[in-house]
């Protein structure tokens, strides 16, 4: 088992803070005792744990799933129904690993202080990952807008962190917060700052178009 934060890994952790869930379920069933003196059926309770990535965009589970099998060997597949489909992560191993970094789900999702420490190509795969689950939305500029990408969340916590990641590979961030939302938004607003994340971040799958005819991105 890697235990090392690679390019891929960060990418992944990245996903699950976007998009990842740390589940746990509690299961009954029967089971016969058929020991001396005790034949008869009991009622038992079995706890479970796992991990799971939930997305609708069908090339983003499939580049988890690829993640997943380059960086621990690991093979899942998509299951659900088609507007809510997810990837179960259930071996003990692969799920250790990923929460010696952070926990996950919506409120509890963090930074890990490995990619802190890090380059900018480990940083710029977990703002990837954040980016492409999270579903942050870029704008076209007009002629009194500038354009910008827009992380809209309800972890303030976390996103401060994401702003300091940012800030560390020289692109300009706010965050804001709705009370009427409970939300916060980190915003990367501007040509140059968009141009910038767009560059160092490189999104697959939500290309960042900054005008129409744009093929920058393509």
């Amino acid at each position: 088992m890697p235990k090392t934060l690679t390019i891929k890994k960060s990418e992944i952790l990245g996903l699950l803070c976007a998009e990842g869930c740390h589940c746990f379920y509690t299961t009954e069933y029967n089971e016969f005792d058929n020991r001396p003196n005790r034949m008869y059926w009991r009622r038992r309770k079995r706890r479970r744990e796992s991990l799971e990535f939930g997305n609708n965009d069908p090339r983003l589970l499939n580049h988890f799933i690829k993640l997943l099998e380059d960086v621990y060997n690991y093979k899942r597949r998509a299951t659900g129904v088609k507007r809510a489909m997810r990837i179960v992560i259930g071996k003990r191993n692969v799920m250790n690993d990923l929460l010696s970094f952070s926990d996950f789900g919506s409120s509890k999702w963090s930074v890990s202080k490995e990619v802190k420490a890090s380059g900018i190509r480990i940083k710029s795969a977990f703002i990837r990952g954040l980016y492409e689950g999270d579903g942050t939305h870029v704008y076209y500029p007009t002629r009194n807008k500038k354009p910008y990408i827009d992380f809209h969340m309800n972890n303030g916590k976390g996103l401060k962190e994401v702003m300091e990641i940012l800030k560390s590979i020289n692109i300009k961030c706010t965050l804001k917060y709705s009370k009427a939302e409970d939300m916060y938004r980190l915003i990367i607003r501007g040509n140059e700052d968009v141009k910038r994340f767009r560059r160092i971040v490189k999104p697959k799958f939500k290309k960042i178009l900054l005008c129409r005819g744009d093929r920058t991105a393509m």
